[in-house]
């Protein structure tokens, strides 16, 4: 047999209902206030809880704010009574079942009592009998329970337990007073945005406010469906029940048993992956709520959930590319000057450059600038591709560059080389940055050899030569008409 009272003189509870079960006993009221009967059962007859039968007047039952529920017999398994005896009521009482079994007599018939039948049994939601504080065991309520905060604000100033009534808006039924409890959840995330490939953990806590302890806190956590769950771990005294590692999204549910004092916080930390092809630019929300299986009211429910938003980070580049002449004759060194840069909005993470040199040019060098590593043609090599990748993350506003040496044949033929290079990043999955360089080989010029200052020296005196003899081999002018000789 299980029950619990509120005030000492409901100690003699046993008693009581036993003299009123007695046939034809004629004693005075029985009063039973703010009591819980529960777990009682008849394996006979009927009137697991309360039996009232008599012949010659019978004793008057009166409840008031007392849980009759739960209890057991072939007929009238919470109460059954004869028309000899009455069950009256004060306040609200909460009765299981109020069919009067084999007598055809209903204990109590309704409002503002909250009684059900054999049809539609109440379920008063209670815990097993447990040590829930003080010095007694009790029937702690569950959260929904239809006996929390349903009585009028009259009844024993204290529970079984010694706790304070009322903790909420009214009175709870029973011998039971279900503490207030003012849960806060709070949800964090150590990344965002976040990269993609990449992983990070939410972080959940949950505050207990008070005024009363919050007993079995329970914590549940719905995972995004773009991301995988890695791992859980709850504070002290938490378990939790997880989806598989590397399943998408799921649900992460955990469980703290026992109290959980005014002001103590419980919290799980839980690691997520970030898909490979995951959406960038894109955001992914988790959502967790919590509550306390022990049934204390919360004032305040508004902040028992919580969303966390995180973003996918998207990273734009952009690229640039430069030659360091134009035109370039043949068996000229040429230089390739290519620069990629992060627009934003997020960091870029292993920005990767390639360049596909003309099948014109020989490869000479490549150069990167700091944090770069190219793998290169062999020098020498007509064409070929450069390929310098820029690990880690480069900020937004960010520059990334790599300098390409090439050579142009000797018997290059003139025209126009295509130099064609990309960029893209693991922060994004859009159409990579490209650009495209053409450079004019210029036409091959015979060259025109030079004379030294000897070289000027001997022409200029081999010029002089030249026109002395000229004048030596002129005739003498003709002489005038007219003109003698002496």
């Amino acid at each position: 047999m299980s029950h619990s009272g509120a005030a000492a003189r409901l100690a003699l509870l046993p008693l009581a209902v036993a003299a009123a079960a007695w046939a034809g006993s004629a004693a005075a009221e029985i009063s039973i206030e703010h009591v819980t009967i529960t777990d009682n059962s008849a394996t006979v007859d009927t009137g697991g809880a309360l039996f009232l039968f008599g012949s010659d007047g019978g004793t008057d039952v009166v409840l008031e704010n007392t849980l009759i529920a739960g209890n057991t017999a072939p007929e009238g398994p919470d109460c059954s009574r004869n028309a000899e005896f009455g069950v009256g009521s004060q306040g609200v009482n909460l009765l299981g079942i109020g069919d009067g079994g084999m007598f055809g007599e209903d204990c109590l018939t309704g409002p503002p009592d909250l009684v059900g039948t054999l049809a539609t049994p109440i379920d008063p939601l209670l815990g097993p009998l447990a040590d829930n504080g003080g010095e007694t065991p009790t029937h702690a309520l569950l959260q929904g329970s239809p006996a929390l905060d349903a009585a009028p604000n009259q009844g024993e100033p204290e529970d079984q337990r010694t706790v304070a009534r009322p903790q909420g808006a009214a009175f709870d039924v029973g011998a039971f007073e279900a503490e207030v409890a003012d849960l806060a959840i709070a949800k964090s995330d150590s990344a965002d945005p976040v990269p993609r490939g990449g992983a990070f953990t939410y972080t959940v806590e949950v505050e207990n406010l008070g005024p009363g302890a919050a007993v079995d806190v329970t914590l549940v956590d719905t995972l995004p469906a773009e991301l995988t769950f890695q791992s859980a771990a709850a504070s002290a005294g938490g378990s939790c029940a997880t989806p598989a590692v590397g399943s998408s999204g799921g649900v992460v549910s955990c469980s703290f048993a026992g109290p959980v004092g005014v002001g103590e916080t419980v919290s799980v930390t839980i690691g997520v992956g970030v898909p490979a092809d995951a959406v960038p630019g894109s955001v992914v929300v988790n959502q967790a709520m919590t509550a306390s299986a022990g049934g204390e009211p919360d004032p305040d429910p508004t902040p028992n959930e919580v969303e966390e938003e995180t973003r996918i980070a998207a990273a734009a580049l952009s690229l640039a590319k430069t030659d360091s002449a134009d035109p370039v004759p043949p068996g000229a060194m040429l230089t390739y000057t290519l620069t990629v840069e992060n627009l934003g909005p997020d960091p870029a993470d292993d920005v990767v450059v390639a360049d596909m040199l003309p099948a014109e040019l020989t490869f000479q060098s490549a150069t990167p600038s700091p944090g770069g590593l190219c793998a290169t043609p062999a020098v020498g090599s007509m064409g070929g591709t450069v390929t310098c990748t820029f690990a880690g993350t480069t900020g937004v506003g960010e520059t990334r560059s790599v300098e390409i040496a090439v050579g142009v044949p000797a018997d290059a033929e003139p025209g126009s080389v295509i130099n064609q290079a990309s960029a893209v990043s693991a922060t994004d999955d859009s159409a990579p940055a490209v650009t495209t360089e053409s450079t004019l080989i210029a036409p091959s010029v015979l060259e025109v050899p030079t004379l030294g200052e000897v070289g000027a020296v001997l022409l200029g005196l081999l010029l002089a030569a030249a026109g002395l003899l000229a004048l030596r081999r002129r005739p003498p002018p003709a002489r005038p008409t007219g003109w003698s000789s002496s």
